[in-house]
């Protein structure tokens, strides 16, 4: 399974994780946030919902998350509460760049469930952020599908990380560490091969042998 003790993507300008319900995306995101945390970086965390697509919206989310960790935009801050209502997206994310460009040390935007709210426009924010920005200011995104915001371009270039589904899968002796109070090695084992390393497969298994140890 794809692990972090350092935060090397914070040299790029995205990291990507890809990947199904259930792979352990958001357990990734938390140790990269840890990371970040114990360098002493500002970074603001956005958890998406269904529904969320709305452009303006979308930019005042990242306003607030980044005001509240210590980004200096007050004078977006008050906008971002009304949702720019009365604002065009283009002047408000022109605006956010200039800001953003204009701080010093590292900046990192966390993108939780990016799925639920991509759409043509959150994507034209979100390239034009990593295009416009200048190298201290990192997004991280997880997503069930690959979003489109040419993120291969960008790990081409080097600019970007991806994690997929099997790098965040466990391995045979992670699996074993996971069931090792619940199960014998040899249980443990044929659960690798049932689970084939699925984080929540896995963890179900250890949950049912845990409840229904002779089973």
């Amino acid at each position: 399974m794809y692990k972090l003790n350092d935060v090397p993507e914070l040299f790029k300008r995205l990291a990507l994780i890809v990947a199904p319900a259930g792979y352990g995306k958001s357990s990734l995101l938390g140790q990269w946030a840890a990371g970040v945390a114990e360098k002493g970086i500002r970074y603001g965390w956005l958890t998406l919902e269904q529904g969320e697509a709305d452009e303006k919206q979308f930019l005042a989310y990242i306003v607030l998350v980044l005001a509240r960790a210590g980004v200096k935009l007050d004078e977006l801050v008050t906008g971002a509460r009304d949702g720019f209502a009365d604002a065009a997206t283009n002047a408000v994310l022109a605006k956010l760049v200039r800001s953003l460009n204009d701080e010093e040390g590292q900046i990192v935007l966390i993108l939780e469930d990016y799925h639920s709210a991509e759409c043509d426009a959150v994507n034209a924010i979100v390239k034009r952020l990593i295009r416009d920005t200048l190298s201290q200011f990192t997004i991280f995104i997880d997503s069930r599908r690959q979003p489109n915001i040419d993120a291969f371009s960008l790990i081409a270039s080097g600019d970007a990380i991806e994690i997929d589904a099997q790098q965040l899968r466990l391995t045979k002796a992670e699996t074993l560490l996971a069931l090792r109070d619940v199960t014998d090695d040899n249980s443990g084992l044929e659960i690798y091969d049932q689970t084939e390393g699925w984080p929540v497969a896995v963890q179900l298994a250890r949950v049912q042998r845990r409840n229904a140890p002779d089973e």
